[in-house]
Order: structure tokens, then C-alpha cells, then sequence
């Protein structure tokens, strides 16, 4: 059994603190499925890809599932424990294949890419779940893609400053 430094826990904690702080701070309602977009997969990617799969899988399944929980969409937080820590683990599998110490690098974006196609066919899945009917749950599928593509940005944009300003602040390579 692998055993986790406190640091490691530590690190984990904080970053699911600031998923579920980002994915609380924009929600834009999906009226059709009872869902929300939010820009809260860009943190889970930028995690994934500065910090390693094992930071990534962990705090964006905890963070993505208590904001589900504290902001009344308890219905979707298993769901979304399992898409985003799946999600965030395939992204990590990818990116790890990536030699590249860049934080953006035409491997890491396809990785992201990929994550947002996973997470968007498996809200499609879970909203049919929801309403009973597979063709009445497309209508949430350009939300979710909408939302990958904003979680998209949200890496490339803070993943851009932190590879500009790495020495500056500190950031070591891994």
C-alpha cells in the first residue's frame, strides 16, 4: 500500500479548497438536466498537469463534489466524484507520457482536450439518467463542452503566467 507524505495530503486538501471555491464562484444554470457550468475544470487540469496525476485525481473529486453538495446540487456530487477523479486521471495518464517539463505542450493539451470529451459524455450519460431519456439529455451536451472549453482556458491562461514567471516565483521543474 503507497503511503501519502502529510505534504502530499496537504497539497491535495488545498487544491480541492480551490476547485470547489472556483466552481462556486460562476455557475451558469442547465435548466434541462438540473446541472451548472462552471470554470472549475480548468483547476482540476492545471492541477493535473503542475502537480501530478495524484493531486489532480483527489482534489477534483473532492472539491468538484463539495460544491456540488454546499451549493444544492447534492443529486449530481456522486457523479461528479467519480467523472472529475476519472477525468483528472486520464488527463494525468496522458500527460505523464509528455517528457516535456512545459506546462503547455501539444501533448498536455490534447490530454485536456480528451478530459473535457470524457467529462462531457459522461454528464450526457449521467442526464439521461436524471430525465429518463438519452435524446432529451443532448440538450446538455454544448453546456458541457462550453464548460470544458472554459476549464480549457482557465488552464492555459494560469498555466501560461506560471510558465512565464517560474523563476520568479520559485516554481521548481519536476
Amino acid at each position: 500500500m503507497k503511503r501519502y507524505r502529510t505534504k502530499d495530503l496537504c497539497l491535495a486538501a488545498v487544491m480541492a479548497a480551490v476547485v470547489m471555491i472556483v466552481t462556486m464562484s460562476l455557475q451558469i444554470p442547465i435548466p434541462a438536466v438540473g446541472g451548472y457550468v462552471h470554470p472549475g475544470d480548468g483547476i482540476i487540469f492545471l492541477t493535473v498537469i503542475v502537480l501530478g496525476r495524484k493531486y489532480g485525481v483527489w482534489s477534483g473529486a473532492i472539491g468538484a463534489c463539495l460544491a456540488d453538495i454546499i451549493t444544492g446540487f447534492a443529486v449530481w456530487a456522486p457523479f461528479s466524484f467519480v467523472i472529475k477523479g476519472v477525468m483528472a486521471l486520464i488527463c494525468g495518464k496522458i500527460a505523464e507520457s509528455d517528457k516535456s517539463r512545459a506546462y503547455i505542450s501539444p501533448v498536455k493539451i490534447f490530454a485536456v482536450f480528451i478530459g473535457v470529451i470524457f467529462s462531457a459524455a459522461c454528464y450526457y450519460a449521467a442526464g439521461a439518467i436524471f430525465v429518463g431519456s438519452f435524446k432529451a439529455a443532448l440538450v446538455s451536451v454544448p453546456s458541457d463542452l462550453a464548460q470544458g472549453g472554459i476549464g480549457m482556458a482557465v488552464y492555459l491562461g494560469i498555466a501560461g503566467i506560471l510558465m512565464s514567471h517560474r523563476r520568479s516565483l520559485g516554481i521548481k521543474k519536476r
